[in-house]
């Protein structure tokens, strides 16, 4: 192998012009929270609560007494989120919701401090993150309009934080699901075999995801339709490779 000449000249798509990792945006995030926070920041959260809430709207008719039905906040909605974190902490996918708030002492206390289990399950009904009065127009050109507002904000700041290295990959993952859903996936090479395909765009040094891309089949005509073959364009963003 020949080294090149020393006085050719790097190639400007070969220079690296930002220094690699959190961008000074980011910098003051100290803890879990602060960081959580920039991805999933209070403004966000706020039009969960608002879609929730509508939602809770249409069930209230369906309840004798409407304190069964009260309104949601920001707090109980991070309080939902916070359950969902712990249950996936201790890797409890297959039990049962009910076994959270067992008094026998095989619960998990902290489950039946911060909510009951019959509000817990009314909030995870409810949970919306789109106005459903405008979802079926929005479905006619998108059939990820019930979470793009979430999906595309979590990405704008996911790319508003970081500086990618100068190795990145573009990976495949399936994250599990078996709910009903038109475009969910059978692989059986992955560990779930059913799930939703995403492509991501990953820094291999941190391993941090940069941009990511649902895999959503054939979409309607309009601007989310792109062309899905080996050869096409990919609507992940390498430009800065």
């Amino acid at each position: 192998m020949h080294q090149p000449p020393k006085n050719t000249r790097t190639r400007s798509h070969n220079i690296i012009r930002q220094r690699p990792g959190v961008k000074k945006n980011a910098q003051n995030a100290k803890t879990i929270e602060d960081a959580w926070t920039l991805f999933f920041p209070d403004n966000m959260l706020e039009q969960i609560v608002k879609y929730t809430n509508k939602r809770l709207d249409k069930f209230r008719s369906s309840y004798a007494r409407e304190r069964d039905v009260l309104p949601t906040n920001l707090i109980e909605i991070k309080s939902v989120i916070g359950l969902l974190y712990l249950a996936g902490v201790k890797k409890s996918a297959h039990i049962n919701l009910d076994e959270f708030w067992h008094t026998d002492g095989t619960g998990i206390e902290l489950f039946r401090l911060v909510m009951s289990l019959r509000r817990f399950r009314l909030l995870l009904r409810a949970l919306r993150f789109d106005d459903s009065d405008t979802r079926e127009d929005r479905k006619k050109l998108d059939k990820l309009a019930p979470i793009r507002e979430m999906f595309d904000g979590f990405i704008d700041r996911s790319k508003n934080y970081y500086n990618l290295s100068s190795n990145v990959t573009i990976d495949e993952m399936l994250e599990s699901f078996r709910g009903r859903c038109s475009f969910r996936q059978y692989m059986p090479n992955k560990p779930a075999k059913y799930g939703i395909k995403v492509h991501a765009l990953v820094d291999s040094k941190t391993y941090y995801v940069y941009n990511m891309e649902i895999y959503a089949g054939q979409q309607p005509e309009g601007p989310y339709k792109v062309d899905n073959s080996a050869s096409g364009n990919q609507k992940i963003d390498s430009s800065h490779i």
